[in-house]
């Protein structure tokens, strides 16, 4: 939008204007969604643990709520073993066996946001071991801080 200072007749932008065609052009297109995730399965950072499939969901929805997600962002699709904080990190969750669980973490290949990540690959692995720690040596997981 042109606005045009009727005083000294110079062309002045609207820097509101602006701001919200950037914040749109940085959002426009950016959600990572599962599907996503599915048909692409980029690499991310893999580990095996010595826990159940569904501890392990746990975990990881405990790991990505204290990192900042809203639970209105995490998507899950347990038939595909998947849980993604939308364009933030997708994590797949698969069994190896009945006590073990391989972790994948794994970032989109072009993340929207501009800024450092919220949480890396490496990051959630280091949490995740964390909490396993935290598991084996009989205490619970803490509660997801509200955000």
């Amino acid at each position: 939008m042109l606005i045009v200072n009727e005083k000294n007749k110079k062309a002045v932008f609207s820097f509101s204007l602006l701001a919200v065609m950037a914040v749109y052009l940085l959002a426009g297109g950016c959600a990572t969604t599962i599907d996503d995730l599915i048909r692409e399965r980029y690499e991310g950072r893999s580990a095996v643990y010595p826990v159940s499939r569904d501890k392990a969901w746990e975990i990881t929805r405990t790991i990505l709520l204290e990192a900042g997600a809203k639970p209105a962002e995490i998507e899950e699709d347990p038939a595909e073993n998947v849980i993604n904080w939308v364009s933030v990190l997708g994590v797949f969750i698969e069994p190896v066996d009945s006590e073990k669980t391989r972790i994948t973490a794994q970032r989109p290949p072009a993340p929207c946001n501009p800024l450092p990540p919220l949480l890396t690959e490496d990051m959630f692995l280091e949490r995740f071991d964390k909490a396993m720690n935290l598991i084996q040596s009989g205490k619970p997981l803490p509660a997801p801080l509200p955000k």
